[in-house]
């Protein structure tokens, strides 16, 4: 009895320690290094900063144990390619995630009209004083994505997840300038969106990544557990769902397409909702596959 009391406090001991190892020493450290990187990029003219990103992400990036998901979601998502079409997407994939990384300390230079075409304005002009749920995914500089709102002139408020490490968190007052609040994901921020929308408010949502108390949806030819929130928020409030691309053109010359409000019927439930909504990002994906975050472990099991 002694000796299992013993291993007992002992193991409790080494995940104090654990904690405050992470607190006092890991958490400092990762802030710091945020902070140079992000302050290395912001000092480099908008396209030198994506460059050396993007060729930092393809030196690095391919190397890195986390490519080993985004491979096995490939080969099971795209049977048909050979493994050097699909190392050939990796890399690119990996330059668009570096330059994503180089251009975020620039977001709020980069306009519709500079470098940032708009198409789908007409979508956005009819929609004027009209509540809507606005949907984009990981794909391309997603960030970007929130110029609708600037072209638009009125609020989104958008759903972020809170980083693990507290001491960064200051990195989200660096993102896209925009009117709206920043919700957290969770219980909390789904009813603060609740709250919004019965003003008749405007909410953005990225619904592209798993959630494991979700809904199994097939994506891909698999099932995905998906977040329902974007599909009853929609019943609920009877709000269009209005899909938003980004697309990375050349360097840092971008694309964004406003498509018109998904097509569902008063009959349609939570799930077939969102499998429209996963139909539309696999088209995106097939096209151009290379500007999808791959890396995320969006299905319960790889190869």
């Amino acid at each position: 009895m002694g000796k299992r009391v013993c291993i007992g406090y002992s193991a409790e001991r080494r995940a104090s320690m654990k904690k405050i190892l992470k607190r006092y020493v890991c958490y400092p450290l990762e802030a710091l290094a945020a902070v140079i990187v992000f302050s290395f990029f912001k000092i480099l003219p908008l396209n030198i900063a994506s460059a050396t990103g993007g060729f930092i992400g393809r030196a690095i990036g391919a190397k890195l144990k986390v490519t080993n998901v985004a491979r096995d979601n490939m080969r099971q998502s795209f049977p048909e390619k050979s493994a050097d079409e699909i190392e050939n997407i990796i890399i690119r994939m990996w330059d668009n995630i570096g330059r994503n990384l180089g251009e975020f300390p620039h977001v709020n230079s980069m306009e519709i009209g500079k470098n940032v075409e708009l198409n789908g304005a007409e979508i956005l002009d009819s929609l004027h004083g009209k509540q809507a749920l606005f949907v984009t995914a990981h794909f391309g500089n997603w960030e970007l994505t929130g110029l609708v709102a600037k072209y638009g002139n009125f609020p989104l408020h958008s759903f972020y997840r809170a980083p693990n490490n507290p001491l960064v968190h200051w990195i989200y007052k660096t993102r896209l300038d925009i009117k709206g609040e920043l919700l957290p994901k969770g219980s909390v921020g789904a009813r603060r969106a609740i709250q919004l929308l019965r003003k008749g408010e405007n909410i953005g949502i990225l619904a592209d990544q798993k959630m494991n108390d979700g809904i199994p949806v097939e994506f891909f030819g698999r099932p995905a557990m998906t977040a329902p929130a974007l599909a009853q928020f929609a019943i609920k409030f009877n709000s269009p769902i209005i899909m938003v691309r980004s697309e990375r053109l050349e360097g840092t010359n971008f694309r964004l397409t406003v498509f018109p409000p998904l097509e569902f019927s008063d009959s349609d439930n939570a799930s077939t909702i969102m499998r429209k909504v996963n139909s539309v990002y696999e088209d995106w994906i097939r096209k151009k596959p290379e500007q999808w975050f791959w890396v995320h472990k969006r299905w319960s099991k790889t190869l």
